[in-house]
């Protein structure tokens, strides 16, 4: 909060530079140029803390699901395997900080158009699933239901 909402709640007030002239790396600079060299280093240093967690709790969500899958023979079993001290997948961590070692190197550009891609490809294979599970097996007991026939679901879903 301090080192995001206050400098930016400083910054739009002064107004200098304008908001519209902003650039990526902007943010850092304009903190240190309105406060001080302080405010710029906190900025960098909060972004840079901020990032690094969003990215470890990202990689081990990732990995979790990875290990659960793998366990109900969706994945290869070599990813269900656990630490035997930690109790962690370090198989799924293994392969996924391979992955990222080899696409850190590709155009960022290019990060963006594969993570789009899986994305949409996620949300496409949910919502078919939804579908596909209103007509497989309408009656399985669930923790919720969602309230809508099948011609809602297929509306809810196009």
């Amino acid at each position: 909060l301090g080192t995001y909402l206050l400098p930016l709640m400083a910054v739009v007030a002064v107004d200098h530079p304008s908001w519209e002239a902003w650039r990526e790396g902007d943010f850092t600079a304009i903190a240190r140029d309105q406060v001080g060299h302080w405010l710029g280093i906190a900025v960098l240093f909060a972004g840079a803390v901020g990032n690094f967690g969003m990215h470890v709790a990202e990689l081990f969500e990732d990995t979790w699901q990875l290990h659960g899958m793998a366990k109900c023979g969706l994945a290869p079993s070599i990813f269900a395997r656990k630490h035997p001290t930690h109790h962690t997948p370090y198989t799924s961590i293994l392969f996924s900080m391979v992955v990222m070692m080899v696409i850190v190197f590709l155009p960022f550009e290019r990060l963006l158009l594969i993570q789009n891609f899986f994305s949409v490809a996620a949300a496409i294979l949910k919502s078919l699933s939804f579908v596909q599970l209103r007509y497989s097996r309408p009656e399985h007991p669930r923790p919720f239901r969602v309230p809508v026939g099948f011609c809602g679901a297929w509306l809810m879903v196009s």
